[in-house]
């Protein structure tokens, strides 16, 4: 026989449910093993998951194995990968805009060419892994409101939901997304912005059915959809699904950059018992170990070493632990450090294995640092500019922040050999 779960919301109610099942058991003549049973828990582990009076979380085991998944080599790992992740894809938000990135490498006739944009998707992916949510089921007897916020990009569309009275500080139930097929990438913002709210609701229609909720978008038009005249067979679609339930879209300015690029912006990160590597300083060398950076001769390590030592200014710092405030990435790590094990704090900075963390919206900064790795340091080209930022920094788009400012970089046009 398979596990047997029993749960109550009372412990009046869990008594009367477990009597009830043990006199089942033994009328049928079957015997439980004492050493095995484990009554009136507050947490179970199920199924790779923990259950507890809190809600669902991901085993600690599951993620660690995750975590140390080595690079993948071939069209093989990568699926072996992300048939992994996908076992916890509710508990991760946008997982599409990073899984799509390895996914186009195992698509027929492609050849498998590892890039530095495949790297950064596959070691976000393990770090949104490692810092799943507690997500906590709807409660049907709590009157507080349930909201869902959807969202599309040019690759994927995806959402959460949850129950609480703002939808600010509300606990995810769960989460989705998706990669657009070709045809859909082609849609219209408008369309492929109701695409997310549709999907969104298939994939938790047995949860919605039947009760109030509200949806949120940063997609103005889309709160005429109702109203909207000289619809396509699409949107006519679309508008006789939404019928199904009791439901208004609404909306709010800026309200999807609360669902995550990375999982630690909500407050419910699940608490990790091993200690957090010891943070370097910003200055300091890391070994070549900790990425994966382009191959260079022993004159180029010279000079990347010379580079990634260089000073910074103690403004930038000040500027730095100032911005984590308000940023909607790392201000929950500043104010509940102990809930983002991923993280390390020192001196009020934050850092992500030994690399210092920027703000997602301090542009100031990550420009001074651009310009410092870059004008400052000879114009290195992008393999070298690269590998010493990424050894000292860590910021969600790094990698393409760093291409674009050297392409755009007019001295090294300037100087470039012509061809």
């Amino acid at each position: 026989m398979d596990d047997i779960v029993i749960f109550s919301d009372t412990l009046e109610e869990h008594h009367r449910n477990v009597r009830t099942v043990l006199q089942k058991i033994r009328e049928a003549g079957i015997y439980l093993s004492p050493a095995k049973s484990n009554l009136y828990a507050d947490e179970i582990k199920f199924l790779e998951h923990v259950v507890s009076s809190k809600g669902l979380k991901v085993m600690l085991s599951t993620t660690d194995k995750i975590a140390d998944r080595s690079t993948p080599q071939n069209v093989k790992d990568i699926k072996l990968f992300n048939g992994v992740i996908n076992y916890i894809a509710e508990f991760i938000p946008r997982l599409a805009e990073h899984s799509s990135v390895l996914s186009d490498l195992t698509r027929k006739g492609r050849e498998f060419k590892w890039e530095d944009k495949h790297q950064e998707a596959f070691n976000m992916i393990k770090l949104l892994a490692k810092s799943t949510p507690i997500c906590r089921p709807i409660d049907y007897n709590n009157p507080d409101p349930i909201f869902i916020v959807a969202d599309a990009s040019n690759w994927a569309v995806g959402g959460y939901y949850g129950q609480r009275k703002d939808y600010k500080t509300m606990q995810p139930a769960g989460f989705h997304s998706r990669s657009l097929n070709t045809a859909e990438r082609s849609y219209p913002t408008h369309d492929k912005e109701m695409l997310a709210i549709v999907d969104c609701l298939k994939k938790w229609e047995p949860v919605l059915t039947g009760i109030r909720f509200e949806i949120l978008t940063d997609h103005a038009p889309l709160t005429r959809w109702k109203t909207q005249k000289d619809l396509s067979p699409r949107q006519i679609r679309w508008n006789e699904f939404l019928t199904r339930f009791d439901t208004d879209i609404h909306h709010i300015p800026g309200v999807t950059n609360s669902a995550a690029d990375a999982l630690s912006r909500y407050p419910y990160a699940q608490q990790n018992p091993k200690i957090p590597t010891t943070p370097m300083t910003p200055t300091s060398p890391a070994s070549p170990e900790n990425s994966k950076l382009p191959a260079m001769n022993d004159e180029e390590e010279l000079d990347l070493y010379a580079l990634t030592v260089i000073e910074i200014d103690n403004a930038i710092y000040d500027a730095i632990r100032e911005a984590y405030k308000e940023d909607s990435l790392f201000g929950p790590v500043i104010k509940n450090p102990e809930q983002y094990p991923m993280y390390a704090m020192n001196d009020r900075l934050i850092y992500h294995g030994h690399r210092l963390c920027i703000p997602s919206e301090d542009r100031n900064t990550r420009e001074e640092l651009l310009r410092t790795y870059h004008d400052a340091q000879n114009h290195f080209g992008t393999a070298k500019t690269q590998a010493a930022i990424t050894r000292d920094y860590f910021w969600l788009g790094i990698t393409r922040d760093m291409e674009t400012y050297v392409r755009s970089c007019e001295s090294c046009a300037q100087n470039k050999s012509p061809t």
